[in-house]
């Protein structure tokens, strides 16, 4: 092996760990006072708190189907689904790898607030994928409850 193709090599994965790095989920806010535990300061979680105009019942349902629902191939599929007081707790395959995912709803005066969580299970960066699931998931909610 050459000095060269050693350089190119050790190029080649630096570089993917700077394009992994830039594609990884970050969280949208890091949440201390919510039902779920706030995302660690790795790149490969991301969390969202939705406020939305519908009772907490309405919107636990709203999520369960979402979760449910078909998510492209992409994003995963469910491999465990549990029902928790006021929420969901699932857990995601992507090829070899496994992500956890946490919904929680509660009630907010007239509406209720949703948070998901979707967090990988190993690893440092997910390619963004936590946070793609976290915005389907949310746009899937919005529209099971328009």
């Amino acid at each position: 092996m050459t000095k060269r193709t050693v350089f190119v090599g050790m190029a080649i994965v630096a570089g993917g760990g700077v394009i992994s790095h830039l594609l990884g989920s970050r969280p949208a806010a890091r949440y201390g006072d919510g039902p779920l535990s706030p995302c660690p300061d790795i790149p490969n979680c991301a969390i969202v708190r939705v406020p939305l105009a519908a009772d907490a019942q309405r919107v636990e349902e709203a999520a369960l189907a979402a979760v449910r629902g078909d998510l492209p191939w992409w994003l995963g599929r469910p491999t465990s689904i549990d029902l928790t007081v006021g929420g969901v707790e699932a857990e995601f395959t992507v090829g070899l790898f496994r992500d956890r995912l946490a919904v929680a709803v509660e009630p907010d005066g007239e509406g209720s607030v949703l948070w998901i969580r979707s967090a990988s299970a190993v690893g440092r960066t997910d390619l963004g994928i936590n946070r793609l699931r976290v915005q389907r998931l949310t746009e899937a909610v919005r529209a099971e409850l328009a």
